[in-house]
């Protein structure tokens, strides 16, 4: 299977070097960017061990060991070992809560955890649900955020096998001296290549496979997206849909489009609009 270098990659290491256990790492962005994967390649390779708790997609067995073994560590984690059949070690093993955003429970159950002090904790999120699903739960001090994006231009050449057209052209941008006509134009298509492409993981991955089938991806991505958008009712979202709706006509059969009569849209975006307006 291919595999996406990413830079947060580094910034994640240096949490687990420099932390020790002390916080909890929380990867936060938009759907479809990478945070699972990269989560689990993290777990893989910088662990003993490590275990992944999808909360998008959990038992009712593994809610109730939540609910109700909690307050007893060795009874939980076992639980949680026997459940997933893994094996922890103490201090070199990775829990992972993924979409804790849909277990807001599991972010509040953080700071006990963090304290207890056995394992290092990492956890992924959404971020429109990962604001919105913080009712009833206290926060806890003991996260340390950090946002993930799409892939940029320089990892998207990484994908192609390419490293080092980037640190040349950040060589003579300090040097002031021009790449030459030949190499810019190449540079050009690369970037044009990567502006058609774009920077999510599953286009870049189809892309690498095929070099084709870009519409397949997108298709997911841009579903997934609007599901989430679809939730939040304030005026940017909807100015955001309409627009989309307008512009890839042709993605209809594959996407759920939400109705777009226009009372529906002026009854939900009349109060935002203002408030808006006025930023």
């Amino acid at each position: 299977m291919l595999e996406l270098k990413r830079k947060i990659y580094e910034r994640m290491l240096e949490w687990k070097n420099i932390d020790k256990g002390s916080t909890a790492l929380l990867l936060e962005g938009a759907r479809r960017v990478g945070k699972s994967y990269i989560a689990e390649q993290f777990g893989k390779q910088e662990y003993k061990s490590y275990l992944l708790i999808d909360f998008s997609n959990i038992s009712g067995q593994i809610l109730d060991v939540f609910e109700n073994d909690f307050t007893d560590y060795d009874i939980f984690f076992s639980k949680l070992s026997v459940f997933y059949g893994v094996r922890l070690f103490v201090r070199e093993s990775l829990i992972i809560f993924d979409e804790v955003q849909m277990y807001p429970k599991a972010r509040q159950m953080i700071k006990h955890l963090v304290a207890d002090g056995r394992y290092d904790y990492l956890e992924t999120g959404s971020l429109i649900t990962l604001k919105q699903n913080v009712e009833g739960i206290v926060l806890p001090s003991e996260e340390e955020h950090l946002s993930m994006h799409p892939m940029d231009f320089e990892e998207f050449l990484w994908a192609m096998g390419d490293e080092v057209t980037v640190p040349y052209i950040k060589e003579c941008f300090e040097k002031m001296r021009p790449v030459g006509e030949a190499l810019h134009r190449k540079i050009m298509n690369m970037f044009r290549q990567y502006m058609l492409v774009g920077g999510m993981p599953q286009a870049v991955l189809a892309f690498m496979e095929k070099q084709t089938g870009l519409n397949g991806g997108y298709s997911i991505c841009i579903a997934t997206m609007l599901r989430n958008l679809q939730k939040d009712m304030r005026v940017k979202s909807w100015l955001f849909l309409m627009v989309f709706h307008l512009s890839f006509p042709n993605m209809k059969r594959n996407i759920h489009w939400p109705p777009f009569r226009k009372k529906h849209v002026l009854e939900n975006m009349k109060m935002p609009l203002c408030g808006w307006m006025r930023q």
